[in-house]
């Protein structure tokens, strides 16, 4: 009976301890996904791997391309979901990431290429009744852009492209007022310095888009930086400054079709809409301005009057009728408005 016990006890044992063995726990596994790079030309870092691990934190690093600025990742096409840091954790899934490119302008040259001398320094003309202002006033003495600022300009001042039909020559448009005052100002920063800025830009606004739809801006007229033409400035330079030309009933001609896009000739064909054209496609204008009449209108610093949100624009556009794209034809909008066939051109004091 002794010896029975002590069986059942040696059982007993042995069961007990098999049972207090550790369990080995199968290893999990981590799912790996593909990761697709939409590189647009460029080249891709070599630590950018086509793969990644559920739930781990990747860092992109930055591809390269010849002539461009890289400026981070996106999540769309369309430019405007970020990659926030270039890095991302907490993912699963097929991904694809698309690279943002600024393309690289030398800028050092701006002035000389770009800029009309519209009345001489040290200059100044008095006028009767112009431009919807009664009595006489004083122009001084400034330089207004040859062109409309081109989508190609503007990626490279500012990062972004606000157009709906794209093309490096296409003038800018979707385009607030607000958007164009803040471009003056960067545009001064890389090419005169900070120092020269015109404006002074505070409490900004922006919409989902990026646009700036709202800013107190106030004109220090003593600076010399890029700004937008007072109304009186963009219609003495539409009509040729003091180089002549000013009974045309466009800029630069009375046949528009010579010096201006618009309602009827800015279509691909006739069976499709108008869209906007190169810069500088048509006649420029005795002062050797180009587009002033139609192509897009074109922003002035001017309000309707002292207490409106509203900005002047001039010149017409590629879906204007032609009496639209003379040099006397005023529109206004509000300040934070943006349209596909409104843009702006840059001014500057001398």
């Amino acid at each position: 009976m002794k010896k029975l016990s002590l069986f059942v006890i040696g059982l007993l044992f042995c069961v007990s301890s098999l049972f207090a063995q550790p369990v080995l726990k199968k290893a999990s596994s981590v799912n790996e996904y593909s990761l697709v790079y939409e590189l647009y030309g460029g080249t891709n870092a070599a630590a950018n791997k086509d793969s990644y691990l559920e739930n781990a934190t990747v860092i992109l690093a930055s591809p390269s391309r010849s002539g461009y600025k890289f400026d981070g990742w996106y999540w769309d096409d369309g430019l405007k979901n970020p990659v926030e840091d270039n890095t991302f954790t907490d993912k699963k899934g097929a991904l694809k990431v698309y690279a943002k490119w600024i393309k690289q302008i030398d800028l050092s040259d701006f002035e000389k290429e770009n800029m009309i001398e519209i009345i001489p320094a040290d200059n100044k003309v008095t006028l009767e009744n112009f431009a919807n202002t009664e009595g006489p006033q004083d122009i001084f003495a400034y330089a207004m852009g040859k062109y409309e600022v081109t989508q190609e300009l503007y990626m490279a001042v500012t990062g972004t492209n606000p157009s709906i039909d794209k093309g490096e020559k296409l003038p800018v448009n979707r385009v607030t007022w607000y958007d164009a005052v803040y471009f003056c100002n960067e545009l001064t920063k890389v090419t005169m310095g900070e120092e020269e800025c015109c404006y002074s830009i505070s409490h900004i606004e922006k919409n989902d888009d990026g646009n700036i739809i709202g800013a107190e801006v106030s004109w220090d007229q003593n600076k010399k930086g890029y700004r937008l033409p007072t109304e009186a400035e963009w219609e003495m330079a539409a009509r040729g400054g003091v180089q002549g030309g000013w009974d045309y009933k466009y800029s630069g001609s009375d046949d528009i079709n010579v010096v201006a896009w618009y309602d009827g000739n800015a279509y691909e064909n006739k069976c499709e809409s108008n869209v906007a054209k190169n810069v500088g496609l048509k006649k420029a204008n005795k002062a050797g301005l180009y587009d002033m009449s139609g192509n897009v209108y074109e922003w002035c610093w001017d309000a309707t009057n002292e207490w409106s949100y509203s900005r002047i624009n001039r010149g017409g556009g590629y879906y204007s009728y032609s009496d639209n794209c003379t040099v006397i034809y005023r529109e206004y909008d509000d300040a934070y408005e943006k349209y596909n066939t409104l843009g702006f051109r840059v001014c500057r004091s001398l």
